[in-house]
Formats: C-alpha cells, sequence, structure tokens
C-alpha cells in the first residue's frame, strides 16, 4: 500500500536533499580552502598532498608510515645524507612543570616552546634541548640544538641519553634515529 504523494511530502523531501547537498559543499570548503585552527597550516587536503607528494623511493614510504601519531611542526622528511640533530621522543613525570609546557602546546605551541626554553634556562638538564611537538599520547619530542659538539653522532646519542634520564622529571626515553618526525 503506498502512500499518495501529497505537496508536503515532496516539500519535505526537497528540503532534505537540499540540508544533504549543502551539507556536502560545507565539507568541501572546510578541508579545501580553511586551515586548521590548531596550527598554522595549509588546509587539511593540501597538508595530506604535501605529505604524501613525491613519494617514490620506498625508504621515503617507510618514513611516511612511521610518521603516525606525532604532531610537530617541522619540515618534511629530507633524503639527503645531511646530519640530522639528535631527537628523543621523552615522556615525562605529570607531576613535572614541563608536563604544563606539554598540555599547552595544543592550543598554542608559540607559548609552550617560548615556556619550555625558558624552563631549559633553569633546568640544565635539558639545555640545548628545543620542544619540537609531541606525540598523541602527550609525550615530548625534542631536538638537541646545541651547536658545536664534537662528539661523534652516536656517542652523543648515548650521552645525551644518560643526560635525560638523571632527570627526575623523565620517566622513559626513546632515541629516534634516521628520520624527521611529520608536521
Amino acid at each position: 500500500m503506498r502512500k499518495p504523494v501529497t505537496p508536503a511530502n515532496v516539500f519535505i523531501l526537497e528540503i532534505g536533499i537540499a540540508a544533504a547537498i549543502a551539507m556536502v559543499g560545507a565539507m568541501a570548503v572546510l578541508l579545501t580552502m580553511v586551515p586548521p585552527a590548531d596550527r598554522q597550516s595549509a588546509p587539511i587536503i593540501m597538508d595530506a598532498a604535501e605529505r604524501f607528494d613525491g613519494l617514490s623511493r620506498p625508504a621515503e614510504i617507510i618514513r611516511a608510515s612511521t610518521r603516525a601519531g606525532i604532531i610537530s611542526e617541522t619540515e618534511a622528511v629530507r633524503t639527503s645524507d645531511a646530519a640530522q640533530p639528535p631527537r628523543f621522543i621523552v615522556s615525562l613525570s605529570s607531576h613535572s612543570e614541563a608536563a604544563h609546557f606539554l598540555r599547552t602546546f595544543r592550543e598554542n605551541r608559540g607559548s609552550a616552546r617560548a615556556q619550555f626554553s625558558d624552563w631549559t634556562k633553569a633546568n640544565p638538564t635539558f639545555r640545548g634541548f628545543y620542544l619540537e611537538g609531541i606525540t598523541t599520547s602527550g609525550e615530548a619530542i625534542l631536538t638537541y640544538r646545541l651547536a658545536g659538539d664534537p662528539r661523534p653522532a652516536g656517542e652523543l646519542e648515548v650521552a645525551l641519553t644518560r643526560q635525560l634520564n638523571a632527570s627526575a622529571d623523565v620517566r622513559h626515553i626513546t632515541a629516534v634515529t634516521g628520520r624527521r618526525a611529520a608536521r
């Protein structure tokens, strides 16, 4: 038994179709034209296109696949043999003063980095480290940027790991070798 077609039913159907079209259009505009509010970057579609642009070599594809779960504003993966600064993923105690900077990082990266930089001046264990970003689980991505250290890369990484482990604020450290973090 089929209901008769009435002008009211047709009007309701037309409103539903118009609303669906408007929603799809709004999503397209947001994805292609509006940059995310939490960071200064290109719109989401452009950002995704940049990440996968030029991934023709297997090594780049492997590096790109390891980017998941990192929030940062570093430059794209480098394929040159230039020496990269030592990078660490550091889990900090939730009671440490630095944990506050990590929570602030999601809302205001510039302010969090400035606060972290000021804190490192008062805390010699973290001298020379830069707050590069955070992981989605809230761990800090720190890059050692103190220039002029004459030690070889491997030896420097071991010494920096020991230096960070000496801090009561550090719960766990993972050295990141041979790749750069995602944007």
